[in-house]
C-alpha cells in the first residue's frame, strides 16, 4: 500500500501552498498518496479531501463562534485520522490555531510532523513556540528572519525562500491582454482592489475600498477600478457590497490583475505580498470586530505593522489603515501619490525590490519539498 501523508490547509492561500508543495514531494516520491483538509487546488493537486477548508477559514475571536461547531467536527475527524490510519506524516501549512491542535494529537500518536510556513509566533501569541518545539519535527520557513528566531527557541527550522519567488510573474502584455478580454482600454490606467478571501473580513473592508475606488475614478477620469474573486468567493456575493460603484469583476488570479495595475488597496494577508512582488504600490488594509480587534491587540506585542511588506522590511514601506482609520478619504489620500508618478511612489517601488531580493532565490518549493522528503524518509 502506498505510503499516506496527511496534509492540512485552511484556507485559499494555505490551499495554494499545499497543492504546489504536493506536486514538489510527488515528483520526488512518486509513491505517496496525499489526503487531508484543503480547498480546490489541493483537490486538482490528486489530493483526497476529507473535509473542505472553506468550511473552517475565518478570522477573528468573535466571528469564529458561529462555526465552533463545524470546526470542531472537522478537527475530531481528521484527530481521528491520525489515530487509527497511522499516515507516514502529518504536513501543516499556515491555520495556527486548527494546526496546532493536530500536532499535538499526532506528536501523541507517534506521528511525524512537518510545519510549512509555520505560525508568526514572533509578532503574536509568542507561547505557542514551545508547542512548536514539542510536536514538530521541522519547520519549514518562507522568511528570512524566521529560521534564527525558531532555532533561537529550540526548533529545528530551516528557511527555503517564498513560494511567490517561484511564479512566473506576468508582464505588461499579459496585464494589457487581461484588459482586453474584460472590454477596457489595454493603455488606461488600473487601480486594483483585493478585499481579501475570507467572507467576513470581505464584508467589512470591500465597501470602504469600493467607495474610495470610486472616488478615485472620479479624480482620475479613465481610471477602471478591477477586482479578482477570491476563490471560495463569487461575483454574486461581491455585487451588493460595493454600493454601486463602478468596479469590474474577473476570476482571473490576483498576480494577473496587480500585472494591470498601478496601484492596489489591498486586505492585509498573503496578497500584500503578491502585490509587493509585482512591483504594484499598495496600500493595506483591515478591519475585525470592535472584540477581536481589542483581543488581537492585546496579544500582539512584539510588532508595530501587519503588513507583510513591513513586517519583513522590519519598517513602514506601505500605509496600513486598520479598523477606525479604513475610511474611503484616507485611502484616496493614501492611493493618488501612488497613481501619480512622484516622489512618493518611486520611493515605495524601491521599498518593495528590496523586499523581493530579501525572499530567497527561485526553487523554494522545491527545497520545501526536499527538506518535507527527508522526513518521510526517516525510518
Amino acid at each position: 500500500m502506498a505510503p499516506r501523508v496527511l496534509i492540512c490547509a485552511g484556507e485559499a492561500s494555505g490551499d495554494a501552498h499545499a497543492a504546489a508543495l504536493v506536486r514538489a514531494l510527488k515528483a520526488l516520491r512518486p509513491e505517496l498518496s496525499f489526503y487531508g483538509l484543503g480547498g480546490p487546488r489541493m483537490a486538482g493537486a490528486g489530493v483526497e479531501l476529507l473535509a473542505e477548508s472553506s468550511q473552517v477559514a475565518v478570522t477573528g475571536f468573535v466571528e469564529l463562534l458561529p462555526l465552533a461547531g463545524r470546526i470542531i467536527r472537522t478537527l475530531n475527524r481528521l484527530k481521528k485520522a491520525i489515530r487509527e490510519d497511522r499516515p507516514r506524516a502529518l504536513i501543516l501549512i499556515d491555520f495556527p490555531d486548527f494546526n496546532l491542535r493536530l500536532a499535538r494529537t499526532a506528536r501523541r500518536a507517534g506521528i511525524r510532523v512537518v510545519y510549512y510556513i509555520p505560525p508568526q509566533v514572533w509578532a503574536w501569541r509568542r507561547g505557542r513556540v514551545r508547542i512548536l518545539a514539542e510536536c514538530c519535527d521541522r519547520l519549514i520557513c518562507i522568511f528570512p528572519f524566521e529560521e534564527e528566531f525558531y532555532r533561537r527557541h529550540g526548533v529545528e527550522a530551516e528557511f527555503v525562500g517564498h513560494p511567490f519567488v517561484d511564479l512566473p510573474s506576468p508582464g505588461p502584455a499579459e496585464g494589457q491582454e487581461l484588459l482586453q478580454g474584460l472590454g477596457l482600454d489595454p493603455s488606461g490606467e488600473v487601480l486594483a482592489l483585493l478585499p481579501g478571501s475570507r467572507t467576513n473580513e470581505v464584508r467589512r473592508v470591500l465597501p470602504a475600498l469600493a467607495e474610495a475606488g470610486e472616488r478615485l475614478r472620479r479624480l482620475r477620469p479613465g481610471l477602471r477600478v478591477l477586482l479578482p474573486v477570491a476563490p471560495g468567493l463569487s461575483p454574486e456575493s461581491l455585487g451588493p457590497l460595493l454600493g454601486g460603484a463602478e468596479v469590474s469583476l474577473t476570476e482571473a488570479p490576483a498576480r494577473r490583475v496587480l500585472a494591470a495595475a498601478r496601484a492596489a488597496l489591498v486586505c492585509s494577508g498573503t496578497a500584500t505580498l503578491e502585490a509587493a512582488l509585482a512591483g504594484t504600490p499598495l496600500v493595506v488594509v483591515y478591519k475585525a470586530s470592535l472584540l477581536s480587534y481589542l483581543i488581537g491587540r492585546a496579544l500582539i506585542r512584539q510588532v508595530r505593522h501587519i503588513a507583510m511588506p513591513n513586517l519583513i522590511a522590519g519598517r513602514e514601506v506601505v500605509p496600513e489603515y486598520i479598523q477606525g482609520r479604513l475610511k474611503p478619504a484616507a485611502l484616496v489620500e493614501a492611493a493618488l501619490p501612488l497613481l501619480d508618478g512622484g516622489e512618493t511612489r518611486e520611493r515605495m517601488l524601491a521599498q518593495l525590490a528590496l523586499i523581493r531580493e530579501s525572499l530567497g532565490r527561485p526553487g523554494a518549493v522545491r527545497r520545501a519539498a526536499e527538506r518535507a522528503a527527508e522526513i518521510l524518509g526517516e525510518d
